[in-house]
């Protein structure tokens, strides 16, 4: 049982190791693989997923450039699925942490200013300025959209990483309420359901939210 309500937070486990970023490795191993002529109901499963969540997509990407949507379609999945896996009781909740969120976040962000700047420096600066922008305010527009760039990997990782803290240490809680009172036991399973229920969806939310961003800002390079 754990000694502390945020310790399904922390990382280290025996020996000081943080052996429990592991789990995010282990997650790949769900991934189903084709060694059969007939596919299998997972991999029907997977490619029902796939075909679902790129058509959410393509309408926000340009049509030449659809096949960068296998990024943000297995970055969907990835995060779903490690969101989903730390639902469960005494499991790591790596989704959690900043270090993961912004280790995704901040690589992909990087690259697409780069690539914007690199390939087409004019149209990456002019976004910058809004059409019709009187003359006075040009400089502090450009102050905005220079520091609204700049934030946008933060916000996703605090989006991210909060929702899930906020859902786990709730579910943590009304799971210790079972041990305070026992007369109320079924009206704190209810709850705890229901929770969890919402605690599931919230994992789908935020998965699809963060991919789904991610493919707007890709959408504005050019």
């Amino acid at each position: 049982m754990n000694m502390d309500l945020f310790m399904i937070f922390d990382p280290n486990m025996l020996l000081s190791l943080k052996l429990n970023w592991m789990s995010m490795i282990i997650i790949l191993m769900i991934y189903p693989f084709t060694y059969w002529f007939i596919p299998s109901r997972l991999n029907f499963l997977w490619m029902k997923m796939y075909l679902y969540i790129m058509n959410e997509l393509i309408p926000l990407i340009d049509t030449k450039i659809k096949m960068n949507l296998l990024i943000f379609i297995n970055l969907f999945i990835y995060i779903m699925i490690n969101n989903i896996y730390s639902i469960f009781p005494y499991i790591f909740c790596a989704s959690s942490h900043m270090v993961f969120s912004f280790s995704l976040c901040l690589p992909l962000w990087v690259s697409l200013n780069l690539y914007s700047m690199i390939n087409n420096f004019n149209y990456s600066l002019a976004h910058y300025v809004p059409l019709s922008t009187p003359l006075m305010l040009i400089s502090f527009m450009i102050l905005i959209e220079t520091i609204s760039n700049i934030i946008r990997p933060l916000t996703l990782s605090i989006r991210l990483s909060a929702n899930l803290t906020a859902g786990h240490l709730i579910l943590s809680l009304i799971g210790l309420s079972f041990f305070i009172s026992k007369f109320l036991f079924l009206i704190i399973l209810i709850m705890q359901t229901l929770l969890f229920i919402l605690e599931l969806s919230v994992s789908f939310i935020q998965s699809y939210v963060f991919s789904v961003l991610m493919t707007l800002y890709f959408s504005e390079i050019k």
